[in-house]
């Protein structure tokens, strides 16, 4: 884990060959206003401190450094009937890549590897490996597989999405609850990675293998469920009420549109009802629990339908008078 101190004015600017159009800025902001900057108000993050991966259960619990049974608990997923039926579907678009990117076709898992570095190339404006179009019929094939085995392997089980959500999700509740409380820390931001975001996006509901199948084969409208984009960003709000502190909310946005996880009519969650939708899915679990898990790997979770559909870390926590 990664502490940085922001220092504002001192990062860096996209020089002027720079495809902006692949750029995903922090919130959506207008270039020709900001100078070009990479990050807002050319913010440069200097590390003043760091914490070793494998001692890192908040941020990368699913690694297996943190977490020893995730290489099982992966290894059950690639011998699944989830995984042989997307082997099936996809039978010819495998053998095409693997011909074209040269690794063997046996394996989804080998395709999934090149993962970064088909993002790292398009972001930079340079060719694909092999010469691949993103926008042709195996481009989006690859697209697809890439995106559904990162949420398939890392979250396709209930266990594996509550052990890997619930260090993040608890300490975000936390956070939160200390701005209710009067707290003078007005923003929090927690940076990681792609693969942080995406074992606690799904048991929140918001993306997950499921949706990004729906949204595939069956025409689904699933607006959220993607894979973590460039600058991709998960942010919680605290809406504070002095006067009645039952009405204080929680607003969660993910690449700043409002997620509705708690199916309200104005997309916003109360905070007792956020409090009891992050219980819901821990099940009151906490970090013992984790530990133990991960060693003994002897517990199981009933999947609940509420959880079932379902880079950098990123929360905002801040107040408001009404």
């Amino acid at each position: 884990m990664l502490d940085d101190g922001l220092f504002q004015g001192k990062g860096p600017i996209f020089p002027e060959t720079y495809p902006l159009e692949r750029a995903y800025p922090l919130y959506p902001a207008n270039f020709s206003d900001t100078e070009k900057d990479v990050l807002p108000f050319r913010y440069q993050p200097v590390s003043i401190h760091t914490l070793e991966g494998e001692k890192d259960e908040l941020l990368l619990s699913y690694y297996t450094t943190s977490c020893p049974i995730t290489t099982n608990l992966t290894k059950n997923l690639t011998n699944s009937p989830g995984y042989d039926e997307i082997m099936k579907k996809f039978n010819s678009t495998i053998a095409e890549l693997s011909k074209k990117l040269n690794v063997p076709a046996s394996s989804l898992e080998a395709l999934k590897d090149l993962g970064d570095t088909l993002i790292v190339n398009y972001f930079e404006g340079k060719p694909l490996p092999g010469e691949i179009d993103l926008n042709s019929g195996l481009g989006r094939n690859l697209t697809f597989l890439l995106n559904y085995m990162a949420y398939y392997l890392s979250a396709g089980t209930p266990l594996q999405r509550q052990l890997f959500s619930m260090n993040p999700l608890y300490q975000f509740k936390e956070d939160l609850e200390q701005i209710l409380k009067g707290s003078k820390t007005v923003v929090r931001l927690y940076s990681a990675h792609d693969s942080t975001l995406v074992p606690v996006l799904a048991p929140m509901g918001i993306a997950s293998h499921e949706c990004l199948y729906k949204n595939f084969f069956e025409n689904g409208n699933f607006t959220s469920c993607y894979f973590p984009k460039f600058a991709s960003a998960l942010r919680f709000e605290a809406w504070k009420n002095e006067t009645d502190e039952n009405s204080s909310e929680v607003r969660v946005y993910y690449d700043e549109v409002v997620q509705n996880i708690c199916k309200s009519e104005n997309g916003h969650c109360k905070w007792e009802a956020f409090k009891d939708f992050i219980q819901n899915i821990t099940q009151g679990k906490g970090i013992d629990y984790y530990r133990e898990t991960c060693v003994s790997g002897a517990q199981e979770v009933v999947s609940n339908p509420r959880t079932k559909l379902k880079i950098a870390l990123y929360v905002s926590c801040g107040q408001q008078t009404r």
